[in-house]
């Protein structure tokens, strides 16, 4: 027991929750990626396993022009049969249109939904889609503007909707043979719907943000560099290869598809997010 005179003092020592943890890392982009227009990334550990009843899908881009064409930005299959769409998409859309459709016609779901409005170009831009299909609500906002954001209803087909990912692709639609182009960053999917609180917290004013929530993300690229990671389901050291590793603690790392993924080379994809 510490004396009251100050003669035998006695040192608390540091207690908290927080205490021994590493600080998060202050936030920056650092560098995004640029698929060339004939490249994309396969998360294969993702097949098998069942599509979130509410999740979100989160990115950065930084255009420096419009669109010319159609491009392929996500593509995935749940397990039902397509109908009359094919697979469930997002994908960028040229002048005329609005920049991002997301939309999926199978026997067990349908949906469509456009962005809200034009991303500005040669300015970072923040892309959020939730997905909620218990409230049967889909939304997407653009640029932490939670108040114009678009909103429109998830039909689905078989109730209860138990989707399963049968594959996953970023930023091709190998149906279509369609791909994306357009600088990306900050590539993030949470097993929950964000809040328009947690949106606008990420968006952070266009500055960007480490993600408000964490316990719920299952995907996260930050597309700093490619590095050798485990693709085995057990993580055992089994299936060594480059790929771009998954940010979010759950191993579902992302294999380059056609994607030059040499430091030294002028046509290496990663490149400064400014």
């Amino acid at each position: 027991m510490a004396s009251r005179n100050g003669l035998n003092p006695k040192i608390k020592g540091p207690k908290g929750v927080g205490f021994g943890r590493a600080l998060p890392s202050a936030f920056g982009f650092g560098n995004g990626i640029q698929p060339p227009g004939n490249g994309y990334l396969n998360i294969s550990t993702l097949i098998g396993t069942a599509i979130p009843p509410k999740w979100t899908i989160e990115f950065w881009i930084l255009p420096q022009a419009q669109m010319p064409n159609f491009e392929g930005w996500i593509q995935y299959n749940d397990g039902y049969t397509a109908t009359s769409g094919g697979e469930i998409r997002l994908q960028g859309q040229p002048a005329s249109y609005a920049w991002f459709q997301f939309l999926g016609n199978t026997t067990g779901i349908s949906f469509d939904i456009n962005i809200p409005s034009q991303p500005i170009i040669g300015v970072k831009n923040h892309i959020v889609f939730t997905i909620d299909t218990i409230s049967l609500l889909m939304t997407c906002v653009i640029n932490g503007n939670t108040v114009e954001k678009a909103i429109t209803e998830i039909t689905l087909n078989t109730n209860p909707y138990l989707g399963i990912y049968q594959l996953f692709n970023l930023f091709v639609l190998t149906t279509q043979g369609v791909y994306a182009s357009i600088l990306t960053d900050e590539y993030r999917m949470y097993s929950e719907a964000l809040t328009d609180i947690d949106i606008a917290t990420n968006y952070n004013g266009g500055l960007g943000n480490n993600p408000v929530k964490t316990e719920t993300l299952f995907v996260w690229y930050i597309f700093e560099k490619f590095e050798i990671v485990d693709f085995s389901k057990l993580q055992d050291g089994s299936d060594m290869r480059i790929g771009m590793r998954d940010q979010s603690g759950k191993n579902n790392h992302a294999q380059p598809i056609n994607l030059d993924t040499n430091i030294n080379s002028s046509t290496f994809v990663i490149k400064p997010f400014q």
